[in-house]
């Protein structure tokens, strides 16, 4: 749960720096764009697995979805 916290503050950070800096935020990701979308998609899907509670990883997963959305009104 922890974890997930964590990947929940740091979603919320990105989601904030791109509404800020636009696609400027990817450049601080080794893995870019694609790659820092694909790793928040997939730890969503790791933690449902794991069995955090459904609230915080729904939390964790509209997150994610804003920022699929904000990287794509940048494109």
């Amino acid at each position: 749960m922890i974890s997930c916290c964590d990947k929940l503050h740091n979603a919320r950070t990105i989601v904030t720096s791109l509404r800020h800096d636009g696609e400027r935020t990817w450049e601080i990701f080794k893995g870019g764009q694609d790659g820092t979308l694909w790793y928040y998609a997939t730890i969503v899907a790791a933690f449902r697995r794991l069995g955090v509670p459904a609230a915080l990883i729904d939390e964790l997963d509209v997150t994610v979805a804003e920022m699929h959305r904000l990287a794509q009104h940048d494109a």
